[in-house]
């Protein structure tokens, strides 16, 4: 993790890596920082073998964004040439479902969402 930053900051110095994307990148450490803390333990003794012991992952990271323009998201993913996988929870096409996001996987491997689910507009 320590050289990853390192590497980070080192582009940002030299003006490869922009703001933005600079504090994109701290934002998406700092999430995965406590989960990967947790990730990592392991249980010994009597709790070896049993449920206690299973650990903890992430299986993606979501972002809600709005205004969310499926042609737009998508056009954008495909600029950066991310692979955009539809995803609208068996509900037709994005287009027309009440619920719409893309998938992609980043260059480290992690699967990013991007959906027009938001804190303000999601089902309680």
């Amino acid at each position: 993790m320590r050289t990853a930053l390192s590497a980070l900051f080192g582009d940002f110095d030299r003006g490869r890596t922009s703001r933005r994307q600079l504090l994109r990148a701290l934002g998406i450490a700092v999430a995965m920082r406590p989960a990967a803390a947790l990730a990592q333990g392991q249980c010994g003794g009597a709790r070896a073998g049993t449920p206690a012991a299973r650990r903890a992952s992430i299986g993606h990271i979501s972002f809600g964004i709005t205004p969310f323009d499926p042609d737009d998201v998508k056009a954008e993913l495909d600029k950066r040439g991310l692979n955009a996988r539809v995803d609208t929870g068996g509900r037709g096409d994005i287009h027309t479902s009440p619920y719409k996001s893309y998938h992609t996987t980043t260059p480290n491997g992690i699967d990013l969402q991007i959906s027009a689910t938001t804190h303000a507009n999601r089902d309680a």
